[in-house]
């Protein structure tokens, strides 16, 4: 977990999904800052490009990073699972949260996290990776969601941290 750096902002994670969204989480004062940034291209070098201009982001508080972490939980104690998942959090300023586990484009199950603000929608894909294992004698293959479970652990650590002190100037 990142220290407390002096200012009220402090930097945590950034997760990226190309061709959907960037999110970053840090601290804002005692909150959970959530800060998810479109998907705009590849450019010419095969990196991906975010468009900074029109983010959104919101701010979960204890029981609100529990409740998403909860979510994850059931989702990454149930391997193999095809059962959809939906956890909608409402938020400050006209915002929801909405943690979604269905089936993706290529039918595998996979996890997202989608905000609404002010009648806008960004939606962020954590990353799964693949791994074979050897299962009764046969080549299984298995799909890891390995960014829903850094997106957990950045909650449980949120969760379990005290909040980063008051800047001296506000005391």
């Amino acid at each position: 977990m990142a220290k407390y750096n002096g200012s009220e902002n402090t930097y945590i994670k950034a997760l990226y999904a190309p061709g959907f969204s960037s999110l970053t989480m840090s601290y804002f004062r005692i909150y959970l800052t959530l800060n998810f940034v479109p998907w705009l291209s590849t450019d010419s070098t095969g990196h991906s490009q975010y468009c900074k201009k029109t983010f959104l982001s919101t701010t979960l508080d204890y029981n609100g990073a529990a409740y998403f972490h909860g979510a994850c939980m059931s989702i990454l104690s149930d391997e193999g699972s095809t059962k959809s998942v939906e956890a909608t959090l409402p938020c400050k300023n006209n915002a929801a949260l909405t943690l979604l586990y269905r089936p993706g484009e290529d039918n595998q199950m996979t996890a997202y996290m989608v905000i609404n603000k002010d009648n806008k929608t960004i939606l962020f894909r954590f990353e799964t990776r693949v791994k074979q294992e050897i299962v009764d004698g046969q080549m299984v293959t298995k799909v890891i969601q390995a960014g829903l479970e850094t997106f957990s652990m950045v909650l449980k650590g949120y969760m379990e941290s005290k909040a980063p002190p008051a800047p001296a100037w506000r005391s």
